[in-house]
């Protein structure tokens, strides 16, 4: 009978002429139900302490109506699970629903668990700390994934649990299940309905003893799982207290289909994400490189002049201008103008008007760590305004649909931000005839592009290449929208590169 019920015993028996077979890794019990069950097409003899073996039989020995019978007793069984079951039944459908993720590696009995509200959250909080939080660092990744099934939107009892986890020694720091928890787990959802929770957990995460490098890519993982929802609303993400900033990057198509420059002033007035002057001013010197010998009118400077004023913008630092990368001709002949203009260049020689050079990279690295892999850097503000606070920048690479980020935010602070401080970003390059730094606007340049052999990246003004190559003249990067043709400044190996802000306020 049982050879007619599975192909595998057909097999030891008919081909291999096997007479008997070990069962020793069963119960005997388990093999009784076994075999009746194969006589009778049901499994009336299941018990609770007979189960995991007559399903691992059904998985093992292929009987896939077995397998099915199984888990219809399974979710019978949880079926009828409420607050008012004690601690050892809610146990049994807890670790059958594990070691079907761990040995046979199925994962219907946890789909099973979380497929409907089990238990009430006082419940379930008393589950979590009896159960997961005892031993929190030891336990497996199939508990923790079982657990956060059987808790469903209730996922502030899973919070409250690592706070506490977290919280029992003097050194705070996060462990490997600690980090999965908070990948696997819908931190929005906390956010939304528990935010006192919420907030309470990442108050201790502000204030880890010991941050690893998985750390840092673990905030990286959060934050973009977290823009890939759609939300129009800027990003919370934990560590971080404070709202992480994007770093405009943008295309440089409507810079390009301005067809002159009052067109293009009445484009960017209209823009309600330009926030500051640098990026006017960057997407004015773009469109004059892309259109030389183009003439400024007279009263261009004025209009520029009316735009700040209207809109309160911060004055731009003449360090900055005073590096800035120009051709020669009408760009140049804009840089001088505004150089001297008292309306739009702040001329104090203070520390805080000058770059915060964030990262400061040979070319060839510079690719490897901000192109090719997400990373994060933390960096300090000067003046008194931000002592004792420190702040971070993720670099996010382009992988699959994800696009190029960059962001940045608080890290810690020994007092309370009330908001976040107005940089502007820009890249610098040392340039080759004197050692001087060169600002390098990246605002319009949208997300860096790389060639076929994966050697030459373009990125607005520059291109960095990894590799010595002798002819780069005529070289053109094709990025997914567009292709941008004017970046002829090249940062050649070994040539060192620099992100900086300019600090506005």
């Amino acid at each position: 009978v049982s050879t007619q019920s599975t192909g595998v015993i057909d097999h030891l028996t008919t081909d291999l002429l096997l007479t008997s077979l070990d069962a020793g890794d069963f119960s005997r019990e388990a093999v009784d139900c076994f075999i009746e069950a194969c006589y009778t097409g049901e499994i009336e003899a299941v018990t609770l302490q007979n189960f995991r073996d007559v399903n691992k039989m059904g998985h093992v020995f292929q009987v896939s109506w077995l397998s099915a019978r199984c888990e219809g007793y399974f979710a019978e069984y949880v079926e009828g699970l409420s607050d008012e079951s004690g601690y050892q039944e809610v146990m049994f459908a807890v670790q059958e629903a594990v070691y079907a993720l761990t040995v046979p590696k199925k994962r219907n009995f946890l789909e099973i668990i979380g497929s409907k509200t089990l238990f009430s959250a006082e419940k379930l909080n008393v589950l979590m700390m009896e159960y997961l939080f005892s031993d929190f660092s030891s336990c497996s990744t199939a508990i923790i994934d079982v657990c956060i099934a059987m808790v469903r939107s209730n996922v502030d009892v899973l919070l409250n649990g690592l706070t506490s986890h977290l919280t029992k020694n003097p050194e705070v720091r996060l462990d490997s299940n600690s980090r999965y928890l908070l990948r696997n787990v819908d931190l929005s959802v906390c956010l939304t309905n528990h935010p006192a929770t919420h907030g309470k957990l990442f108050a201790v995460l502000e204030n880890l003893t010991e941050v690893a490098r998985e750390d840092f890519q673990l905030f990286v993982s959060l934050s973009k799982s977290g823009s890939s929802q759609g939300s129009s609303k800027e990003l919370e993400v934990k560590p971080i207290s404070q709202t992480l900033k994007q770093v405009q990057i943008r295309s440089i198509k409507p810079v390009l289909e301005a067809k002159d420059l009052d067109v293009l002033y009445d484009q960017l007035t209209a823009d309600e994400s330009i926030g500051n002057l640098y990026v006017f001013f960057e997407a004015v010197m773009t469109w004059l490189v892309m259109n030389s010998g183009v003439s400024i009118s007279a009263t261009f400077l004025e209009k520029i002049i009316h735009v700040r004023e209207e809109y309160e913008w911060s004055k731009i630092s003449s360090d900055y201008l005073e590096k800035f990368i120009v051709d020669q001709g009408v760009n140049g002949l804009l840089i001088n103008e505004v150089t001297l203009c008292s309306d739009l260049v702040d001329m104090e020689s203070t520390g805080v008007r000058f770059p915060v050079v964030l990262l400061e990279l040979p070319c060839e690295d510079f690719v490897q760590e901000i192109f090719r892999r997400d990373n994060i850097f933390k960096f300090t503000l000067p003046g008194v305004k931000y002592s004792g606070m420190e702040f971070m920048l993720l670099s996010s690479a382009e992988k699959d649909n994800e696009p190029f980020t960059l962001k940045w935010g608080l890290y810690q602070a020994t007092n309370n931000l009330i908001s976040l401080p107005r940089l502007h970003f820009t890249l610098r390059r040392c340039a080759a005839h004197d050692d001087t730094w060169q600002v390098i606007p990246i605002t319009w340049c949208g997300a860096p592009t790389c060639d076929k052999t994966g050697n030459l990246w373009n990125w607005g003004y520059v291109k960095f290449h990894t590799k010595k190559m002798r002819d780069l003249k005529g070289s053109m990067m094709v990025g997914k929208e567009e292709v941008v043709a004017w970046n002829h400044y090249l940062s050649v190996a070994g040539r060192r590169v620099q992100l900086v802000c300019f600090v506005e306020d």
